[in-house]
């Protein structure tokens, strides 16, 4: 497997920030378990209040944290570029 650098020196940190400023993730319970780069590993225990009509817990859940894992992961692994100023 290859290995991710992260252009971002506070990469890690940078990705807790924004986890935790996501209100979505403390209202259903999920946990960010592991961050590197490349790997954002978020965690859901069961709760049957998350789940459709059969128990399963619901798809609309999962992506929503699939969205989150997938969005830190590749946005905050690259330096912020600072914005050009435009002319007038």
């Amino acid at each position: 497997m290859m290995k991710i650098e992260a252009r971002n020196p506070s990469f890690v940190e940078e990705v807790k920030k924004s986890f935790a400023a996501q209100s979505i993730m403390h209202l259903i319970g999920a946990a960010l378990t592991r961050v590197e780069p490349g790997v954002v590993e978020i965690s859901l225990p069961y709760r049957k209040d998350l789940t459709q009509q059969d128990g399963y817990l619901h798809a609309g859940i999962i992506t929503t944290i699939a969205d989150s894992a997938a969005g830190r992961r590749i946005g905050l692994l690259e330096k912020k570029k600072k914005k050009k100023k435009k002319k007038t």
